[in-house]
């Protein structure tokens, strides 16, 4: 019994506690995003399974002491010039509290969600006319979050999606294989 409370506690917790809380200044780089694509109900059928890139940058211009701005990108290579534009995330503080505020346009629709510093999780809320999306990020290391999608639209059969997203060491990446260098600049 002792070694399944021991089990229990240790899954309970944030794997991952950031220094100062500071989600903004987490999620800047180029990260990898794998996910399994599964139908949301029944006997969940798998889908299929995606790799994206994801690069969020930090937008210093719009920098304050209590909030940053994040501009998220995304793509199949990290090669900067063939990424889309996804849509600019603003992370603020919650008062005294190490939680954090995120705001954000998608598809002319505001978006918010909560970055929760107790226990390390991200969670986003997309209210779309069409849809309803809820992210779920949760911190696993300095450079690895497991992440869960819920999605459920008028147009296609809802789906979770789940995996993980982990952050690139773009050192590893000759620059003549696309503009990798300049995405952290």
């Amino acid at each position: 019994m002792d070694t399944l409370n021991a089990l229990l506690e240790s899954t309970s917790r944030p794997s991952y506690i950031l220094p100062d809380g500071d989600f903004g200044k987490y999620l800047p780089g180029v990260w990898k995003r794998t996910l399994d694509w599964r139908h949301f109900g029944g006997s969940f059928d798998h889908i299929h399974c995606s790799n994206n890139i994801v690069f969020i940058d930090d937008d210093r211009r719009h920098q304050t002491e209590s909030s940053c701005t994040l501009k998220w990108s995304f793509g199949k290579t990290p090669d900067k010039t063939r990424l889309q534009a996804g849509y600019v995330m603003k992370c603020s503080k919650q008062g005294s509290s190490l939680d954090r505020k995120l705001e954000w346009d998608y598809d002319g629709c505001f978006c918010s969600g909560t970055f929760h510093a107790s226990t390390s999780t991200a969670v986003l809320h997309y209210q779309l006319p069409d849809s309803t999306v809820l992210v779920t990020y949760r911190l696993v290391d300095q450079h690895t979050m497991a992440l869960c999608i819920v999605e459920v639209t008028a147009q296609y059969p809802p789906s979770i999606q789940y995996g993980h997203m982990s952050r690139l060491d773009l050192s590893l990446y000759p620059s003549q294989r696309g503009d990798i260098a300049s995405l952290s600049a």
